[in-house]
């Protein structure tokens, strides 16, 4: 059998195993425990996580009776970066085998999603972009330029696919890839938009966006072809009666909340299969069309703070 010929079985295999694991998936990350947490984690006021195992935890308040939820996987406190991408990879090859790739990290504020995102005759090439999407515009987070009249609109290119024009691009050196792209994540973390809220010293106030574009060309069987891999480090899910926002803080709050709902939506049209997606109901959705529909993975990592009981039953 040909090299080519197992490549194309493995891949097939691989697919098909992803698949049947479910094309989206949710993931829980329990954060580490910390000193401020201490207050409702008292014996006489137990509003915590208080039991999980692989595939189910479950929380108690002080009011009611206990709930359970299941997800598809749960990390405990007390797991490793590394071991979280045990499970991410999957979504990586997935990517070079030709699927579209969407990685979310959603949680209450101060949860740990941020810290989570960071860290054979074929030829590949990798090009890396990065923005982010606040209260309805669109930044590039990688350019140098500091004027920001520069609008950045939504396009669909000849294969039907959205893209958003005019970011600048950096091509990756495959030498040393890892430490590029580690410099473009923190890079995008630094230029983010924050601000300080009464439940987060600095607060996300937007979506950032890093795409991977994957292109491939294969010389020998004159084939190419290129996907993306996107990892979305979603603004803060914070309560508006306790964030205290007000004036331009409180429209972003509200814009966050509704990309958040549409997304949302967007999540249950596709587990129903229904005809009509709402992606153009949001900028985030639209721009993420491509890596939701047709043949795409995603994978949400959900962080959960041991203290916030309201905001992970919600």
């Amino acid at each position: 059998m040909k090299i080519a010929d197992r490549e194309a079985i493995s891949r097939k295999l691989h697919n098909t195993v992803q698949e049947l694991r479910g094309n989206v998936r949710i993931h829980v990350r329990l954060r580490l425990f910390l000193p401020s947490d201490g207050a409702e984690l008292m014996p006489e006021n137990p509003q915590s996580v208080m039991k999980f195992d692989t595939f189910a935890y479950m929380i108690t308040t002080n009011v009611g009776s206990p709930h359970t939820f299941k997800f598809d996987k749960i990390y405990s406190q007390f797991d490793s970066q590394e071991f979280v991408f045990q499970d991410v990879s999957d979504f990586i090859q997935s990517a070079v085998n030709g699927y579209n790739v969407c990685i979310f990290a959603h949680s209450q504020a101060v949860s740990g999603k941020t810290h989570t995102m960071q860290r054979s005759g074929a030829k590949f090439s990798l090009i890396v972009t990065s923005y982010e999407i606040n209260n309805g515009a669109i930044r590039d987070l990688l350019t140098v330029k500091s004027d920001s009249d520069v609008k950045h609109c939504i396009r669909t290119d000849y294969r039907d696919r959205n893209y958003v024009e005019g970011l600048d691009e950096v091509d990756i050196d495959f030498d040393r890839a890892a430490k590029q792209v580690d410099e473009i994540m923190n890079l995008t973390a630094r230029n983010r938009s924050v601000d300080r809220m009464d439940m987060n010293a600095h607060s996300p106030r937007s979506r950032s966006i890093v795409t991977l574009k994957i292109h491939g060309y294969n010389e020998a069987q004159d084939t190419e072809g290129e996907r993306s891999l996107n990892l979305v480090d979603l603004a803060s899910s914070e309560r508006l009666s306790r964030s205290n926002a007000t004036g331009d803080r409180l429209k972003e709050a509200q814009a966050i909340n509704k990309s958040l709902s549409v997304l949302a939506g967007v999540f249950q049209a596709l587990a129903k299969k229904s005809a009509h997606v709402s992606y153009r109901n949001s900028k985030f959705t639209f721009a993420l069309q491509p890596a939701l529909s047709g043949k795409k993975v995603s994978q949400c990592v959900l962080g959960t703070p041991v203290r916030q009981i309201k905001s992970t039953r919600r």
